[in-house]
């Protein structure tokens, strides 16, 4: 899909809910040279991916993609760990901006100490690429994003 302006994303789409439309625009003032920043959107993609994190794109970074996120789940198929599970994202950059986790702490008498991870709903984000400690699956839901 080519590049799609900020007016046709928001006006095309009719499930964007006001939130989503908040960071659409955000987006575009951050990426977009049509709203003055440095760079410049030349390809607009929606994608739905569900499936195992390790072996697809959102592991790997690259300066010119960056994802447009309404809506991340993780999941996994064992649920006792000794480290908590989490999802990081990361910026433009490829710095970390975030960590996010949903564990529950279990102490064990006679065992090590244990995080319980469950699965994770994230919404309304952006980053370049995802690092996931114990979530094994992903469903992702929003927008794959060209940057020259």
């Amino acid at each position: 899909m080519p590049y799609l302006s900020l007016e046709n994303m928001q006006r095309g789409f009719s499930q964007i809910d006001p939130e989503q439309t908040i960071l659409i625009n955000a987006f575009y003032v951050a990426f977009d040279s049509r709203n003055g920043a440095n760079r410049q959107i030349v390809n607009v993609e929606p994608i739905t991916y569900i499936g195992a994190i390790a072996g697809s794109e959102f592991e790997d970074y690259a300066a010119t993609k960056m994802y447009l996120c309404f809506g991340l789940n993780g999941s996994m198929t064992i649920h006792d760990h000794a480290t908590p599970a989490n999802i990081q994202t990361y910026n433009e950059a490829n710095v970390l901006s975030g960590q996010h986790g949903n564990n529950a702490y279990v102490h064990l008498p006679a065992a090590v100490d244990e995080y319980t991870a469950i699965d994770i709903n994230i919404k309304n984000l952006w980053f370049s690429r995802l690092v996931l400690e114990i979530y094994e699956y992903i469903i992702f839901n929003g927008y794959r994003i060209t940057l020259i």
